[in-house]
């Protein structure tokens, strides 16, 4: 009997494409259908996120901590610039005491011109060389009010150490220094003319030369009359102690003895004279070198001589002794040719009605 089989089905595929379903674009019922141009997405207000209180904690630290550094660097600052303007006007004025105290007076009065009245010819290295001149020089207070302002200087003089103030004001290149420490010397000639200088430079008879502190010597000096000797000037760095200059004048040995024998000889005369005051018998010892009494100009000079007087015996009752002065006057032509006059002994004793010049013998 044939066997029956069963028919061998294909294994399962999967299951063949098919067309989507047609949508229906219809609304449902109770549903409003919207225009595409209502479907378009809509702007929003921002969302604003929240801080931690941990920031906002340290953003407040950080602004204290800045709002305090800026009073404190803007004092930082000017304290920076006060000490750069004190420092300044130091070092202006230690320059300017240096310059004095190493000789360099040309620098010195650049630095600070001269404030006090007086000539200032000798204001110049040439006579600053020679003096003994201040040591050790230091500044010390230091006082700014605005534009004005005092600073202190110190150094030691001949006097010993000294402090003075000096002003100072701000101009538009920085600190200008007004008072300076050149000092006026007075000159005093007895009347007699001579001219004193030191290093060369001459000091003005007429009104009072500036120096700066220190020692000065004047110049020797002599011609064919006189001789003047060197004298020493003090400057010494107080404006209240005055300084002068007091020469010392000599007649030169050749004048002195012409001068005497001149004298003499009018002595001798006023003996031999009745009317005269010296008696007949006068004898004329421990006589005195001439000394100058004056000069008028260059070719005229006045000059006295002190002559001791004895008449009588000693040890008896006319026995005496006295001192005249002499009075010559010499006075020279423009040919050289020197005149000799003298006045009676003792004729400034008398008054002026004895002032009548002549001939010596």
């Amino acid at each position: 009997m044939p066997e029956f089989v069963m028919p061998v089905e294909p294994p399962a595929g999967p299951p063949a494409a098919s067309a989507p379903p047609e949508l229906d674009e219809r609304p449902a019922p109770g549903v409003t259908a919207l225009h595409p141009s209502e479907l378009e997405p809509r702007e929003h207000p921002p969302v604003r996120s929240r801080r931690p209180w941990r920031q906002l904690i340290a953003a407040g630290a950080i602004g204290v901590v800045v709002g305090a550094a800026i009073p404190g660097g803007l004092q930082a600052v000017e304290r920076s610039a006060a000490a750069a303007d004190r420092a300044g006007l130091e070092a202006l004025a230690l320059e300017y005491v240096t310059a004095i105290a190493e000789g360099r007076a040309d620098d010195a009065t650049a630095l600070v011109p001269p404030s006090a009245p007086g000539g200032a010819p000798l204001l110049v290295d040439a006579v600053l060389a020679t003096a003994q001149r201040i040591g050790e020089p230091a500044v010390g207070v230091v006082q700014i009010d605005g534009d004005s302002a005092r600073v202190d200087v110190r150094f030691r003089s001949s006097s010993g150490e000294r402090t003075r103030t000096l002003e100072a004001e701000r101009a538009a290149e920085g600190w200008t220094i007004r008072t300076s420490l050149a000092e006026p010397v007075l000159l005093y000639d007895m009347g007699f003319g001579a001219a004193a200088t030191i290093a060369g430079v001459a000091l003005d008879p007429a009104r009072p030369s500036l120096l700066y502190p220190g020692i000065y010597t004047t110049d020797e000096q002599e011609d064919e009359w006189v001789r003047v000797e060197p004298g020493q000037v003090r400057v010494d760095g107080d404006p209240t102690t005055p300084s002068e200059v007091m020469l010392s004048t000599e007649v030169v040995p050749e004048l002195s003895e012409a001068a005497t024998e001149e004298a003499l000889r009018r002595a001798a005369a006023c003996a031999a004279d009745p009317a005269c005051d010296l008696p007949a018998d006068a004898r004329f010892e421990g006589i005195q070198p001439a000394y100058l009494s004056g000069m008028n100009g260059p070719d005229s000079i006045e000059l006295g001589v002190a002559i001791g007087v004895t008449s009588g015996t000693s040890g008896s009752g006319n026995y005496q002794v006295q001192h005249v002065d002499v009075p010559v006057r010499v006075q020279r032509a423009a040919d050289g040719t020197e005149t000799w006059e003298c006045l009676e002994p003792n004729a400034y004793m008398r008054g002026s009605a004895s002032f009548d010049w002549g001939p010596c013998g």
